[in-house]
């Protein structure tokens, strides 16, 4: 077998998060600055040395006919951040554990005037503010639901041997009225976009309003290919704006759109401008079968929710469905491709 280790994988953000966790048992676990210090300086090294036995599993099993992508990549993944982090509060517990100070006996004297004897107190011992053993406990415990957390969030989609569906297929060659253009460029971004399933055509036609363009433009993920945090980054409120439109606020940024036939799901709307051409926009990010809900891609909490919710599976197929024109969507819906490509698409959730 031939393994890799793609740009994205390259440990950065297990090597941060590493780093921090070592900034917050510094903080929690140890009370001296030497002490601190070196509990700081270990995470790296210890990052490092842990991705290193990730990598080295991963390719042993991937050498034994195993299919390391998707669940098993996942897995060690996640293991790897919770064992890290509990070899670093373990190594942050030694470094820190110290004998415990008695004090000396407590003698004292009789007095001339009083009846009482010789008294000797025992010796004086400080209590622990919390147990090295309980601290350990409850880090372990914090693993195990973090893991069973992953495991919940990355288990196998009982969609996942469906197979990919023939883009191109999906938009008509020929539409009567309409010239048709396909974009000859389009998989240059397949490498960004980390999938060659993709199809982009332009139908446009002179009217009385003048010219009438319309934009359809699919890309699709088998399972297991990307993440949906990943594929949710190339929405047109990422990318758009570095391509030179200016984004142009709208009254309502979801709208459930009509056919002819049916009325689709649930649809975000935006809207741009480039110089005086307006561009409306319409997609859909379905996964696993079912749209996902995009409500504000500028809100920490927005994307966070959906980071908790659906930004650790990579079991499930992925669609993206992107129509823009610069026509509203009422003097578009009845074109014959638009019509075409939804009763296509009805299987894969919309």
């Amino acid at each position: 077998a031939t393994v890799g280790v793609e740009e994205a994988c390259s440990g950065v953000r297990s090597l941060i998060s590493c780093v921090f966790a070592g900034f917050f048992f510094s903080a929690t676990l140890v009370r001296r600055p030497a002490s601190r210090a070196a509990v700081i300086l270990l995470a790296a090294p210890l990052a490092l040395a842990m991705n290193f036995f990730r990598s080295l599993a991963l390719t042993l099993l991937a050498n034994s006919g195993i299919r390391i992508a998707g669940l098993w990549h996942d897995a060690t993944g996640f293991a790897v951040l919770g064992l890290t982090a509990i070899l670093l509060a373990a190594v942050a517990l030694l470094i820190e554990r110290r004998p415990a100070r008695v004090e000396p006996a407590v003698v004292r004297e009789p007095d001339a005037t009083a009846s009482h004897v010789s008294q000797t107190y025992p010796p004086y011992v400080p209590a622990s503010s919390a147990s090295p053993r309980r601290l350990l406990a409850g880090a372990l415990m914090m693993a195990a639901a973090l893991a069973a957390f992953f495991f919940f969030n990355t288990r196998p989609s009982p969609r996942h041997d469906r197979p990919a569906p023939d883009l191109a297929s999906f938009l008509p060659a020929q539409a009567g009225g309409w010239k048709v253009e396909t974009s000859p460029d389009l998989y240059r971004f397949a490498s960004t976009l980390q999938t060659d399933d993709l199809a982009q055509r332009t139908y446009s036609r002179d009217t009385d309003q003048g010219v009438e363009v319309v934009t359809i433009y699919l890309a699709y993920w088998e399972p297991g290919q990307a993440s949906v945090s990943l594929v949710a980054s190339h929405t047109p409120d990422a990318c758009w704006p570095g391509a030179g439109w200016e984004a142009v606020p709208v009254p309502v940024p979801r709208a459930r759109l009509a056919l002819a036939s049916r009325v689709l799901a649930d649809a975000e709307v935006r809207a741009f401008r480039s110089g005086l051409f307006p561009q409306n926009v319409w997609y859909w990010h379905v996964y696993d079968g079912r749209p996902l809900a995009h409500e504000n891609p500028n809100s920490p909490v927005e994307l966070l929710r959906l980071a908790v919710r659906y930004g650790f599976r990579r079991s499930g197929d992925q669609l993206f469905v992107r129509v823009s024109s610069n026509r509203d969507w009422d003097s578009i819906r009845r074109a014959p491709f638009i019509e075409a490509l939804f009763a296509k698409l009805q299987p894969l959730g919309l």
